[in-house]
């Protein structure tokens, strides 16, 4: 999940490093993996989500992390 969204690696990506650890990990098993996860973590989402309407105030960060592109590396915005 670190190397999904905290370092941007699409799955394909991830299936190339698991395969030269030694590890076959198919995109399709990430994927349901990352699915699993978010089962998971519903409670947890919820209860920050009610402190977040709860609070007066609501901080945002504007990230612009890369993402591949045909022809360059574009900036894409991701409100978190």
């Amino acid at each position: 999940m670190t190397g999904k969204f905290s370092d941007y690696l699409p799955l394909y990506r991830l299936e190339d490093i698991f395969a030269r650890q030694g590890f076959e990990i198919s995109r399709a098993t990430q994927s349901v993996w990352c699915g699993d996860v978010a089962d998971r973590v519903e409670p947890l989402y919820a209860l920050m989500a009610d402190q977040v309407r709860a609070s007066h105030v609501v901080a945002t960060d504007d990230t612009i992390p890369p993402m591949l592109s045909k022809e360059k590396c574009a900036k894409v915005r991701m409100w978190v």
